[in-house]
């Protein structure tokens, strides 16, 4: 749209304006290469690191302390099972699974998948009882952060998006915390922290 983009340039000074969004897809980048200005957001390529996915591996490789859990990417029921049960192996005493999409925000694509007697029991069975049980669990008793979910409307969220699961962290509300923060980088790799906030859990 050609003279929708002259109207853009004729109402802004490019020495002086920058485009912010946000979420920046491949189209932002193409309209801040038009306008001839700097786009403000995540650069497309590394969008993967800002997943939850991403910030997992992010995490274990930093060395940074968070939750036992899946790493690699999921997208399909049998892939989520199967990095349940193998967590469930890990930390036999968990009573509490988290289920997160990749790309949400305000817990609106979280999850709890709680572990009772008849998903212990199946654990000391064979896998395939385990993983039986687990796909029930998923489909009759998630607990959904937002209101009005089902199995079948999160799980078709779940296969375009991806998801992780980790263990919940248990403990008093007042003995938990989860920090924020806001922080600007620069094109020459500057960081420059504009906010920092504790969330309300």
């Amino acid at each position: 749209r050609p003279r929708t983009l002259q109207r853009i340039k004729d109402c802004i000074e490019s020495d002086k304006a920058a485009m912010t969004c946000y979420n920046s897809t491949d189209a932002e980048v193409e309209l801040a290469k038009s306008l001839q200005i700097p786009l403000f957001g995540t650069d497309t390529q590394g969008a993967f690191w800002g997943t939850k996915t991403g910030n997992r591996q992010v995490f274990r490789d930093a060395g940074v302390n968070h939750p036992d859990g899946s790493y690699r990417e999921i997208f399909t029921e049998e892939e989520l099972c199967e990095e349940i049960l193998a967590l469930l192996k890990r930390c036999p005493s968990s009573r509490k699974i988290m289920v997160k999409l990749n790309d949400s925000f305000s817990g609106e694509g979280n999850t709890v998948l709680r572990v009772d007697e008849t998903l212990q029991e199946a654990l000391k069975d064979t896998d395939q009882k385990a993983k039986m049980v687990i796909t029930e669990k998923l489909h009759n008793s998630l607990e959904y952060v937002a209101p009005g979910l089902t199995w079948e409307r999160y799980y078709l969220q779940f296969q375009n998006l991806g998801g992780i699961c980790e263990v919940f962290v248990e403990g008093a509300a007042e003995a938990k915390t989860s920090p924020s923060c806001q922080a600007f980088l620069n094109g020459n790799g500057d960081v420059r922290i504009l906010a920092t906030h504790e969330q309300m859990l």
